[in-house]
């Protein structure tokens, strides 16, 4: 039982790793993509560096944003599932207070 636990912890880290990895690569991508528009110096004039800035930021926030949007949704989905379960275990006590 432990064994399996651990198991499923790791295969859990790999996939949000893995999950993060592709993340940064995409944004990578999408700010290189729409922001780097000359090759002629080693270095980012500054308006390159101004978009992919703004680039990184708009990511991260629409990120978080995403991301409190799902603890928000499994927070509402879990005070449900405990209203449930009081709910059947008020009916279950009632039904036995009845006999």
């Amino acid at each position: 039982q432990a064994q399996a636990q651990a198991e499923l912890a790791r295969k859990v880290q790999e996939i949000e790793m893995n999950t993060m990895i592709r993340m940064v690569n995409n944004l990578a991508d999408k700010c290189f993509t729409d922001c780097v528009v000359s090759f002629r110096n080693r270095k980012l004039d500054s308006n390159e560096q101004l978009c992919v800035h703004r680039c990184t930021e708009k990511f991260f926030k629409n990120s978080n944003r995403v991301a409190a949007g799902f603890t928000d949704k499994r927070e509402r989905d879990e005070r449900a599932r405990l209203r449930a379960m009081a709910e059947a275990f008020e009916e279950r006590e009632a039904m036995q207070n009845q006999q």
